[in-house]
């Protein structure tokens, strides 16, 4: 009787073991898939490439392209992945418009659940030239670059502290300035050093003092009178691409971009402070050194 019951108690082991591994699986492979299009902004009717990887290999995976606030059940155009796990696909130019490619598994048993997904808009780009303003939108906050009040002492050019806020109505354009010379109207390129100066208060994008978020040192964003205050560097940003462009391309609107502060003694990526983010709004930003992370990516915008 002993004997019985522990072979069934075995049996009923190994098969909640075995259903849980049927249930885990499918997450694993949906926690790790991905698909994103190779840039963040096409031209209306330009050619869409997608690119994909860490899919489980079901011959009828498959990934659409859809407006960005359809629900998950609408597509626009859709191909199966054919059992290839990572890969890539060229998809018909559509019209302006904000839109998402989707991921989804083993059609038709997986149905319309969204296993993946990311943003890419279709509009018409604007190069960014030196004189000109523009929004900068964080990528992980959706909040804009803004100025939030007078900041407190920490030099006596020092003016206001610097935020994300997500309203795009109320934030500032931000007036690209070449920092080695360059004139107005001359194009912006990745690889440039500029200040970055907010028109209405004429004053700079800057960092001073110092702070620390769990146990991280940060330095607090603020905007100064000067556009490099004392010379070193804290007022002058490095215009890095996030998507791997190289040094020269031009910059366009729709661009994702890292902006790295250039001080002298320790060179840092402005993002919103960690400590702050998902719990207030406007948002401090601050600048962490280190490489860039999803928050540091921003998004020009016109």
């Amino acid at each position: 009787m002993k004997r019985t019951l522990v072979r069934s108690l075995q049996a009923l082991l190994m098969t909640v073991v075995m259903m849980l591994i049927v249930v885990v699986q499918p997450a694993t492979a949906a926690n790790k898939a991905k698909v994103q299009t190779q840039k963040s902004n096409y031209a209306p009717n330009e050619a869409i490439v997608v690119e994909y990887s860490d899919f489980p290999g079901n011959a009828y995976d498959w990934i659409s392209l859809a407006p960005a606030d359809t629900p998950d059940s609408n597509y626009n155009q859709w191909f199966f992945t054919k059992g290839n796990p990572s890969g890539n696909h060229t998809f018909q130019g559509l019209a302006s418009g904000d839109y998402q490619v989707r991921g989804y598994f083993n059609w038709s048993a997986g149905g319309f659940i969204v296993q993946t997904r990311s943003d890419f808009t279709v509009s018409e780009e604007k190069p960014v030239k030196y004189g000109e303003s523009f929004y900068l939108e964080n990528q992980k906050s959706e909040g804009y670059l803004d100025v939030d009040g007078e900041a407190d002492y920490c030099a006596a050019t020092t003016k206001f502290n610097v935020v994300t806020d997500t309203d795009k109505e109320t934030s500032t354009f931000w007036k690209f300035e070449s920092a080695t010379g360059a004139s107005e109207g001359n194009p912006v390129s990745i690889g440039d050093l500029v200040y970055l100066q907010e028109p209405d208060i004429n004053s700079y994008l800057d960092i001073c003092g110092l702070a620390n978020c769990q146990g991280v040192s940060e330095f607090p964003a603020v905007t100064d009178a000067e556009p490099d205050r004392v010379g070193v560097g804290t007022g002058t940003w490095k215009i890095e691409s996030a998507t791997g462009a190289p040094e020269g391309t031009p910059v366009s609107t729709g661009d994702l971009i890292y902006l790295q502060n250039q001080w002298s003694a320790l060179q840092s990526y402005l993002q919103p402070e960690k400590c702050a983010l998902d719990n207030s709004t406007p948002t401090k930003v601050v600048t962490i050194p280190g490489n860039p992370g999803e928050e540091v990516i921003w998004k020009i915008l016109d």
